[in-house]
């Protein structure tokens, strides 16, 4: 059980019956954005979080076949952060966009979104073009996951499917997923470029939808999860549950050591650190993969939770800080984004984002 949900429960227990559904509040939502998103911690003061650098000796035993550092990799993640709230998609830049439809999950690509209704429908923003382009299954998992120009999805009914969508030619890869009673139920990972990593009967596997080929990555698919991958790195979780540990390797079968911090999060885009996050207020720990250097907030009175859900580039990441979440009253509950570059301080964001909305981190917050 989270640390959050664990709070409301406690809150609700010395108040009496709430005013409020504990669900309104969105307990299980912000659980997802810690667990799968990329960082959790606390922040600082109103304005920055300060950073102190932590020397920690570890082991990286992975040795993938890394891509190159593309331009992508290294700009300071200016780009426009995007939300959305019911039916409209906004943005920094001043984007405004009613699709007509309740948007449930989303995710950003190179040149707009896709998301899925409340319906399962997946559909792909370009512009202010809105065009049905799948349907996806809603379990309260991941549904969507994206790269650059892709996004992908599990497609439900009796015969679910693998779905890579190429959204700049319109190309879909559609790979039937092996299904049978004695093992979990198919899901997404994550998405490297072309490269779809997921799970089926087979154990976890890797969709290549540039030759629709799978490689079965490893049978032990039970007791681990990939929480993202850039250029064939990948950051897991292993273990059962009580004792999951995090790892950073390019081989399933050959974890090595464990990193020094919670499981969970997710890498940035060029490879180069490793955010995790944590059931707890200090929680938030970013590793230089390079020295084992981990980075870690100096102090956690600002908020309650602080959250990085996406990177921007590859030292840079956007953040959200969450208050009143001991409060009955769901108008009381606040969140302030930010932008940041690892080691160095946040900037706040003035958008007055109100509560509930969607972030683009595929899965539903609401």
């Amino acid at each position: 059980m989270s640390l959050l949900k664990e709070m409301l429960q406690e809150r609700a227990a010395e108040s009496g019956p709430a005013p409020i559904d504990l669900a309104t509040i969105k307990a299980s939502g912000l659980r997802k954005a810690r667990r799968r998103g990329l960082v959790i911690g606390a922040a600082t003061s109103a304005a920055v979080m300060a950073a102190i650098m932590v020397p920690v000796t570890i082991h990286l035993d992975h040795n993938p076949t890394a891509a190159p550092v593309t331009d992508r990799d290294i700009q300071p993640g200016r780009e426009p952060l995007s939300w959305a709230i019911e039916t409209t998609l906004h943005t920094t830049g001043g984007q405004t966009i009613d699709v007509g439809r309740t948007i449930r999950a989303y995710v950003e690509v190179d040149h707009g979104f896709v998301f899925t209704d409340e319906h399962g429908d997946v559909w792909q923003i370009h512009g202010h073009d809105v065009s049905k382009v799948g349907s996806s299954r809603d379990d309260g998992t991941k549904q969507l996951v994206a790269d650059g120009r892709y996004a992908a999805w599990l497609e439900g009914g009796t015969s679910p499917h693998f779905v890579t969508l190429d959204t700049q030619t319109g190309a879909v890869s559609r790979i039937q997923a092996q299904v049978d009673s004695a093992t979990p139920s198919p899901a997404i990972y994550a998405l490297d470029g072309t490269r779809l990593y997921g799970r089926d009967s087979h154990g976890v596997i890797a969709i290549d939808s540039a030759t629709n080929t799978v490689t079965v990555m490893t049978t032990n698919a039970g007791d681990l999860r990939i929480n993202d991958v850039e250029h064939g790195t990948m950051l897991v979780t292993a273990g059962r549950p009580g004792s999951e540990r995090s790892y950073v390797t390019g081989d399933l079968n050959q974890f090595g050591h464990p990193l020094p911090i919670a499981p969970g999060g997710g890498l940035s885009q060029g490879g180069h650190y490793a955010s995790t996050s944590a059931e707890s207020r200090t929680g938030l720990a970013i590793v230089d993969l390079t020295t084992g250097t981990v980075i870690r907030p100096a102090q956690a009175k600002q908020f309650e939770y602080f959250t990085a859900y996406r990177w921007l580039s590859d030292n840079t990441y956007a953040a959200v800080g969450v208050n009143g979440l001991r409060s009955t009253s769901a108008t009381k509950l606040t969140i302030t984004p930010f932008r940041c570059v690892v080691g160095q301080e946040c900037e706040p964001l003035d958008l007055g984002w109100p509560w509930p909305l969607e972030l683009p981190i595929g899965e539903n917050l609401t």
